[in-house]
């Protein structure tokens, strides 16, 4: 973590050093209290040494004493305060990818409420630090938090987008229901129909139509065995081609969306916080004096 440096400055402000001047103690100068790091929770002091810092101006010279404190942020305050709450939230968000895509409200609430928590928590740690010109490596952490679960909302957007937009269009594209009439039987295909007619004169004929609004027309003749035996071919070819189509048939977009996402975003936040925490337990940033 970062270290900061406090200067205490004792001065003279009416008295020149010809009236006043102060000296440090040759031994022990300045003494700590006892238990004064437990009153720091989220500081340690690392050293205390003393200098002087006399001034000289028109009206002369005037003594001073300087006391540097060296303070080190403590790890264990931060990590419990915000690291460990803001990654829990940050796994909480993923809970709506095991969601069903249909429960909107579950998973709306559940994104809104960890981005709200995330955003009230990173003003409550923002509150306790002092505004700086520069990026804290906290001010990182929480940016980063916020993408994933922001991102997370807009993975649930996209998702019901798409599931919406794949219903309508099957829906528009769905064909009435046809059914083939033979020896009694009602046999309905998947994408395609087969409608089987007898015409007065004994001809019988077959209507094929497809999802596309295709349609094939089949004339077989007179009734006879050896047409109908076609016709049972027929039907088994296209029964096996209906089942071979829907085998190949690419995953719904929307649920290869949310499968895709369980695995994508845990990764992307352990190699974000491999990348953070390498990057920032190398060196200090000292702060401005």
């Amino acid at each position: 973590m970062d270290v900061q440096t406090c200067l205490i400055d004792l001065a003279s402000y009416a008295y020149t050093d010809n009236d006043i001047e102060y000296r440090w103690k040759e031994t022990d100068p300045v003494q700590l209290k006892d238990g004064l790091n437990s009153s720091l929770p989220s500081f340690q002091l690392n050293k205390v040494s003393t200098t002087y810092c006399t001034s000289k101006t028109n009206t002369g010279t005037y003594s001073c004493l300087r006391t540097v404190l060296e303070l080190r942020r403590q790890f264990s305050y931060y990590l419990l305060q915000l690291y460990i709450p803001s990654s829990m939230l940050v796994i909480v968000s993923w809970v709506s990818f095991w969601l069903d895509r249909s429960a909107v409200p579950a998973r709306v609430t559940l994104g809104v409420t960890t981005l709200l928590t995330m955003t009230t928590q990173a003003s409550g740690i923002n509150a306790k630090l002092p505004p700086v010109s520069y990026t804290k490596a906290i001010d990182v952490w929480i940016g980063a938090c916020l993408t994933f679960i922001f991102g997370a909302l807009l993975e649930f957007a996209w998702v019901t987008y798409i599931s919406t937009r794949t219903t309508n269009k099957a829906s528009r594209s769905e064909p009435r229901t046809g059914s083939l009439i033979l020896s009694n039987q009602h046999v309905v295909l998947p994408h395609t129909t087969l409608d089987l007619r007898t015409r007065s004169d004994g001809e019988v004929w077959v209507k094929q139509s497809r999802f596309d609004d295709a349609a094939e027309l089949l004339v077989l003749g007179p009734r006879t065995t050896s047409r109908v035996s076609r016709l049972q071919r027929m039907l088994r070819k296209s029964c096996v081609v209906a089942w071979v189509r829907q085998r190949l048939e690419p995953a719904d977009s929307a649920k290869k969306a949310d499968l895709v996402s369980r695995a994508l975003f845990p990764l992307c936040f352990i190699g974000f916080n491999i990348l953070y925490w390498t990057n920032y337990s190398q060196y200090h940033v000292t702060g401005p004096r």
